[in-house]
């Protein structure tokens, strides 16, 4: 769960990047080489995130079931 925060809590800070860079773009030369790195860091982000948040499901699932398996094999 901390990691799925962490993410979401960079992807934050990277879309106000953007955004600010974005505002700036005219005034400032290197700024579209910047826009396109901070972008394709949002873009591994978001690639990251799905598989965290697949392995998360995962485990929760697995929890659950082995919780349901000793449920079950206590009841007479």
């Amino acid at each position: 769960m901390r990691i799925v925060l962490l993410c979401q809590a960079l992807t934050d800070f990277l879309e106000y990047l953007l955004l600010q860079l974005y505002r700036l773009r005219d005034k400032f030369p290197n700024t579209s080489s910047r826009l396109q790195t901070i972008a394709s860091i949002l873009e591994e982000i978001v690639d990251h995130g799905v598989q965290v948040q697949s392995a998360v499901k995962q485990i929760i699932s697995d929890r659950i079931q082995v919780a349901a398996m000793e449920i079950t094999s206590r009841t007479p």
